[in-house]
């Protein structure tokens, strides 16, 4: 029998500082704060419903939800999260289990990376 190893991956959360500036300069700094604050989190409330919908089969469900975390996340410069999204919402809506397994992981491990960037952007004096 074929034994499975765990590679360690490294991905990252980094924001992109062209669209932080974005923000920043069309909102102002304080509300620029609390866009990334409300986005990380809706960002995780829909991580942890895609990671519920992914585990049961939903796979409708599932592909919704990535869907909407590839768009919030490219709104606030998220742009590797955005592309694990949209990998994990094509992999649901084609039905690979593979990919299903694949993609989800790796969304879970970019979600976590980009939440340290996300925080440390909502809370810094100047973003």
């Amino acid at each position: 029998m074929a034994q499975v190893l765990a590679l360690p991956t490294a991905e990252t959360g980094r924001l992109d500082p062209r669209v932080l500036n974005r923000l920043r300069a069309s909102m102002g700094a304080d509300r620029c704060r609390q866009v990334l604050a409300d986005a990380a989190f809706e960002i995780t409330d829909r991580l942890i419903r895609f990671d519920r919908a992914a585990a049961t089969g939903d796979a409708t469900a599932a592909a919704r939800l990535a869907r909407g975390v590839a768009a919030m996340a490219d709104g606030i410069g998220a742009v590797e999260l955005a592309a694990a999204a949209r990998a994990a919402a094509d992999s649901h809506r084609r039905g690979c289990a593979v990919a299903r397994a694949a993609t989800a992981q790796r969304l879970s491990r970019c979600g976590d990376a980009m939440m340290d960037d996300l925080l440390g952007a909502a809370l810094a004096a100047d973003p």
